[in-house]
């Protein structure tokens, strides 16, 4: 598959795992959770661009950190 097409697919993906966290609200733990295992899974794939990697982890530690702080709440 062409390099670009790959980037393309995982921006699309990563874009929206993105907006949907961010349009969540905060205290929607569910949405969140369903965010954070939509990120994991994109990790998952063995031809995710290292950009998209590093782009992603940083978007599962802020979501981690949400998560942590609702449930002690």
């Amino acid at each position: 598959m062409n390099s670009a097409l790959i980037d393309k697919s995982y921006t699309n993906e990563y874009n929206s795992i993105y907006k949907a966290c961010i349009d969540a609200d905060k205290d929607d733990e569910l949405t969140l959770r369903r965010c954070y295992m939509r990120a994991r899974a994109l990790l998952d794939e063995p031809t995710i661009p290292l950009y998209h990697r590093i782009k992603t982890l940083l978007l599962l530690a802020a979501m981690v950190g949400m998560l942590s702080f609702l449930s002690h709440v």
